[in-house]
């Protein structure tokens, strides 16, 4: 879902907006992604029109276990917020860093082409909260699919230049 800024008409906002993706990209969805957010704008005078998304999402995914391969589902949750502004006024944001303004340019996020793409945020924190190395039990000790790839020291491919 892509919110465009452009289409915002005063003090206009949007509360407690659910929606579910049933697919996303980089990810093994078991159940759909289930989003929840709210979106404002507010006015500041360093800035311009700076929009504050409040996220909440919910989901299962498929991962495998890295040492017995198995598939685990994984429950993930979470919310977090962003504040948003127009391509414009962050490229003055940034170029203006040496002089005296006093709120961080990082503290904001551009809106590229004035969209704010909901599911792509929702899919970098799911990134971010993802276990790299899971594991389908603490005493997972199947070392089968371990021993399988394992380096038996030399790759015979290169046994005759270590003859040299």
């Amino acid at each position: 879902m892509k919110l465009k800024i452009y289409d915002f008409k005063g003090d206009q906002n949007y509360n407690n907006i659910n929606f579910e993706v049933e697919k996303i990209d980089d990810l093994d969805l078991k159940s759909p992604l289930k989003i929840n957010f709210s979106l404002k704008r507010a006015f500041v005078e360093e800035v311009g029109d700076v929009f504050e998304i409040n996220i909440r999402y919910s989901c299962q995914i498929k991962v495998e276990c890295v040492r017995c391969l198995k598939v685990i589902i994984q429950n993930l949750s979470g919310d977090f917020e962003s504040k948003f502004i127009d391509s414009k006024n962050y490229k003055r944001l940034t170029k203006q860093l040496d002089s005296e303004i006093e709120i961080e340019p990082d503290l904001f996020e551009e809106a590229h082409d004035g969209e704010i793409d909901v599911v792509e945020l929702v899919r970098e924190q799911i990134l971010l909260e993802v276990n790299l190395y899971p594991v389908c039990s603490v005493s997972c000790e199947d070392d089968s699919e371990i021993e399988k790839y394992k380096d038996n020291g030399i790759d015979q491919r290169w046994a005759k230049l270590l003859e040299l």
